[in-house]
């Protein structure tokens, strides 16, 4: 029986790149940040020793992020199209985000109609994609807690199961750069293929608050992310993130 019930809310930050591996040739950056992105949840603690508490729960995590694509494609990736107009041209292009990833096609034609360009004529390209993600979370961990009156502080390590519940994306908006092509619409996109339903994330934490009464205390609680595993199956790239949060919170004793 737990000696202890919390619940916590706050806010989540992550940001970071993806390192391209699928070829020397790669020009460009593709880099990601969340925005918006919260999570509540309520856990148990049970107390194993004088200051050490086991903890288990369940949450909800919803994140909203954003990745940024700047690279350099040459003319000579479009698509053919026989038979099609000779100034309009279509470029296939994987779409790598931190959270999955998507075959799109980029439609455009050229500005000046009257010109042929070589293959080598480089295509600068930025692309920004929306992703939202809602997750079901079960934290479980250790914190060892010290107390000094009514104020206590401590430190904590643990594991988070996030489970996909649900996941979108918005249409790509796609920006050529250097003023030989435009396009003639967005890219059309729902949702990114190579998610992840499961994700593993280490979880550090510091904790500081106060004894209101015998049954109720609040607490403040900044959090680190150590990823276990990524959000995506996607092999091609790398990914390097940096993660963390600040809770705030409100338990109840049992006792």
């Amino acid at each position: 029986i737990a000696d202890e019930v919390s619940l916590s809310a706050g806010t989540i930050y992550e940001s970071g790149k993806i390192e391209n591996e699928r070829g020397k040739d790669f020009r460009g950056s593709n880099e990601f940040r969340t925005n918006n992105s919260w999570q509540v949840g309520l856990t148990l603690n049970k107390g194993i020793s004088k200051n050490l508490y086991f903890s288990a729960g369940l949450g909800f995590k919803h994140f909203d992020i954003i990745n940024d694509i700047s690279q350099s494609i040459s003319f000579g990736n479009r698509r053919p199209k026989p038979g099609g107009m000779p100034f309009e041209h279509e470029f296939p292009f994987k779409l790598q985000c931190s959270a999955g990833s998507s075959d799109i096609v980029i439609r455009t034609e050229q500005l000046d109609q009257r010109v042929s360009y070589t293959d080598n004529q480089p295509i600068e390209l930025k692309i920004q994609t929306e992703i939202e993600l809602n997750y079901l979370t079960i934290p479980v961990g250790l914190q060892y807690r010290f107390l000094k009156n009514k104020f206590f502080a401590g430190a904590g390590l643990g594991l988070n199961i996030d489970i996909l519940a649900r996941s979108s994306a918005s249409n790509p908006e796609v920006k050529l750069l250097n003023n030989i092509l435009k396009p003639i619409e967005q890219p059309q996109l729902s949702k990114l293929g190579q998610t992840q339903e499961i994700v593993l994330n280490s979880r550090v934490n510091l904790i500081a608050g106060y004894t209101i009464n015998k049954n109720f205390k609040i607490y403040l609680s900044p959090e680190l992310y150590l990823p276990v595993s990524d959000r995506t199956n996607d092999r091609a790239g790398k990914i390097a993130t940096n993660a963390f949060g600040i809770q705030a919170g409100l338990s109840y004793s049992l006792n």
